[in-house]
């Protein structure tokens, strides 16, 4: 990611982490201010399960721009996290009533 150019204003971009154990790729949806990203504060918005992340992304958007901040929201679509549980628990554990929790390497957290 370390040639990656934002350009000022809104638009898209796919991560890779390509150190996590799950590969996976996220779209992550941006508000860049005219004044650069370099000295900019980050806004990291998070999406409902709505999964309306460009939509979250302009609602946040005018303001962080007014202040000269960056927003960036990803995406986590239905195909990768296909419902509430994958989504909110990050693939830590299965859904209730079990309490399984997986091993840190398919954590989508992990570090």
């Amino acid at each position: 990611m370390g040639d990656l150019q934002l350009h000022d204003g809104l638009g898209s971009f796919l991560f890779f982490d390509c150190e996590a154990a799950i590969q996976r790729t996220i779209r992550v949806f941006y508000s860049s201010p005219s004044s650069g990203v370099r000295e900019a504060r980050v806004v990291v918005g998070m999406h409902g399960i709505d999964r309306a992340a460009e939509q979250f992304r302009d609602v946040l958007a005018g303001q962080a721009r007014r202040n000269g901040q960056l927003v960036l929201v990803p995406e986590f679509d239905l195909g990768q996290f296909p419902d509430f549980y994958a989504y909110n628990f990050g693939g830590v554990r299965l859904p209730p009533p079990s309490h399984t929790v997986f091993s840190r390497d398919q954590w989508n957290l992990a570090s």
